[in-house]
């Protein structure tokens, strides 16, 4: 737990954005391509303070969340939202008054929301144009999020994304990504 607490905290900047690939020599790449290193960060973190290993760990944690989820709303990547998500959910299961993340997971699961309007049809329920990668913490974030500020919207868009999904993928005895 330590050691990955130590890599996360060290992989962020002053700024709240986070470094995402390192070299061999522990150095940072300096040209990063677009990454979901954010929003991963947000989920890792928010996981913690959702269950944190020590109360001690917690206003540390806390903190470096704050610092980063600002960045929230100049995301647009769905992957990105979809992480940012479920850290934010979980972060406010510690603290369900934080009306700053509630606002901040609402401004991005509307984002999300609008790639799907923007990208589906009705033959294609999806947040974009393509299947790509871990397709499936799409609709896992709507269902959060439409169980962490209570919105039938947001559940309606996973409950649709999650059929074609399985529709896409599932041939009756395997999964063919």
């Amino acid at each position: 737990f330590y050691t990955y607490l130590s890599f996360l905290l060290y992989a962020q900047n002053n700024d709240g954005s986070i470094r995402n690939f390192m070299n061999f020599d522990r150095t940072w790449v300096k040209k990063e391509p677009s990454a979901d290193a954010l929003g991963r960060f947000l989920w890792a973190i928010g996981s913690i303070i959702a269950e944190p290993p020590s109360p001690y760990y917690l206003s540390i944690i806390k903190d470096r969340f704050d610092r980063s989820a600002v960045l929230v709303e100049k995301m647009e990547h769905p992957h990105n939202l979809a992480y940012a998500i479920l850290g934010m959910a979980s972060y406010l299961e510690q603290f369900p008054g934080a009306s700053d993340i509630k606002r901040l997971l609402t401004i991005a699961t509307d984002k999300l929301s609008a790639c799907y309007t923007n990208s589906s049809t009705a033959d294609w329920q999806w947040f974009g144009k393509k299947l790509t990668y871990d397709n499936a913490i799409l609709p896992n974030a709507m269902f959060t999020a439409a169980l962490a500020v209570n919105d039938n919207k947001y559940f309606d868009i996973a409950q649709k994304t999650s059929a074609f999904l399985l529709a896409e993928t599932f041939d009756g005895s395997h999964f063919s990504f």
